[in-house]
């Protein structure tokens, strides 16, 4: 396979060209991000991602390094495909590192482009099904780790327009949550469970995101983590109302409530509205970095999580609820019920999560402390977002006679908390975006 380094040398001629016709231009800060920020591989399938620029103007050649977990991921052969018009060379390596070289014909031009797709596998798929096929959570993270054996792009990522410098960029970050539900389970369910595990946490990545630097966009990110909170929010109401149509044999819009543009006001029209609104203020309190490509990031990334995932909690069946979520028709009454009062327990703990970073990134203002791992996921006193979740859980499991089918057991419920934890950490940074000194 080609190197980066091979790549390097076929850029000089066409970049020493290209400067020379267009002339020197300032250098910028560009973002790239992982979208969408938050993507299931079932068990045995596969998924891709995309690199997205958030402006491509003049854009000539790329070095991105990309680092995966290789336990439950590989990437699928010649996996990773680029735009018309551009030359790829990826150096894909078993062990979770991607290092992908990019060079361009033309200057690439216009906003939130595309500059590579990667295709994902779960390792299942390239093994027999069975009882030990690997789940989990891999971050997809743009990092200098994933070109270990070339020259590594500082910071996982240098762009090149015609200016006499590679820029380093901005990142943002990706989730894969590696594994499907069943396909089918169980329509009943037993009325005297043997034993009902208490639900431990498991450990959890470190969240990215900056100290807000002055009130102003303490205020903006504050707001603009209520709206994602409220996003959330409003997409598990309209799942619920798909399951509970669904099971009295009625018909349910679910996309349009989650992303219509007619009325009622979906929940995307309604963080839209509510964020340009902030964005839109005079004078302005917002960040550069909180502009209207985060809107859009954060936002999607939000939405597909709860798509992504939706078929870890309406697992039970066998008829698929349709449209572009996973999960299937509750099967009956006791099913149904359970579901609904998983969905809210994960509810619950994404506003409580997101209330924890509010109050890191108001303590952080304020040069206080603010213990914002022990809100989350500690032990002790006042009860964690994780404890009150695993508490609830095991109140619903308790119960004589159950009503938890096999697919929401212990292990399930523990997995769903899992999910959230690390998706609210994972996008904690393009929250608080803004400030130098990083959160604690």
């Amino acid at each position: 396979m080609t190197s980066i380094g091979t790549l390097g040398a076929r850029w000089v001629v066409m970049l020493a060209a290209l400067i020379a016709w267009r002339g020197i231009a300032a250098a910028q800060v560009r973002t790239l991000t992982v979208s969408p920020s938050v993507r299931l591989v079932p068990t045995g399938g596969t998924a891709s991602v995309d690199l997205v620029v958030d402006d491509a103007t003049d854009l000539l050649a790329a070095d991105i390094g990309i680092v995966y977990d290789g336990s439950v991921l590989s990437v699928q052969p010649a996996g990773a495909t680029t735009a018309t018009g551009c030359f790829l060379t990826a150096n894909m390596a078993p062990d979770g590192n991607i290092c992908l070289g990019l060079a361009c014909t033309n200057p690439l031009m216009g906003t939130n482009v595309t500059l590579a797709s990667i295709q994902f596998s779960n390792i299942t798929a390239m093994m027999p099904p069975g009882p030990d096929a690997p789940t989990g959570i891999s971050a997809v993270t743009i990092s200098s780790a994933g070109c270990h054996g070339s020259t590594p792009p500082a910071g996982g990522c240098l762009l090149n327009d015609n200016s006499p410098d590679d820029d380093s960029c901005l990142v943002s970050n990706g989730l894969i949550n590696v594994g499907a539900p069943p396909t089918a389970t169980p329509t009943t369910v037993s009325a005297t469970p043997t034993s009902v595990p208490t639900v431990t946490a498991t450990a959890t990545p470190e969240d990215g995101g900056f100290a807000p630097p002055d009130a102003n966009t303490a205020k903006c990110e504050k707001l603009f983590a209520k709206q994602r909170k409220k996003l959330s929010l409003c997409s598990t109401k309209c799942q619920l109302k798909q399951a509970d149509a669904a099971l009295k044999g009625q018909a349910f819009d679910d996309d349009a409530c989650e992303e219509g543009i007619g009325k009622p006001v979906s929940c995307r029209a309604s963080y839209d509205a509510a964020v340009s609104k902030l964005l839109g203020r005079v004078p302005p309190i917002c960040p550069p970095c909180i502009n209207p490509t985060t809107q859009t990031t954060v936002a999607d990334g939000v939405l597909h999580f709860a798509d992504d995932n939706n078929g870890l909690i309406y697992c039970a069946g066998t008829t698929p609820l349709g449209g572009d979520d996973t999960g299937f028709v509750p099967p009956d009454a006791n099913a149904a019920g359970c579901e609904k009062l998983v969905a809210k327990n994960v509810k619950k703990l994404f506003v409580c999560m997101t209330k924890c970073q509010i109050k890191q990134a108001g303590a952080a203002l304020k040069g206080v402390p603010f213990d914002e791992e022990a809100c989350e996921e500690g032990s002790g006193k006042p009860i964690s977002c994780r404890a009150s979740y695993d508490k609830t859980t095991t109140k619903l499991l308790g119960r004589m006679p159950a009503i938890c089918p096999a697919c929401l057991d212990a292990t399930a419920q523990s997995h769903l908390a899992d999910l959230v934890i690390n998706f609210v950490d994972n996008s904690n940074g393009s929250i608080y975006c803004a400030g130098s000194t990083p959160l604690p």
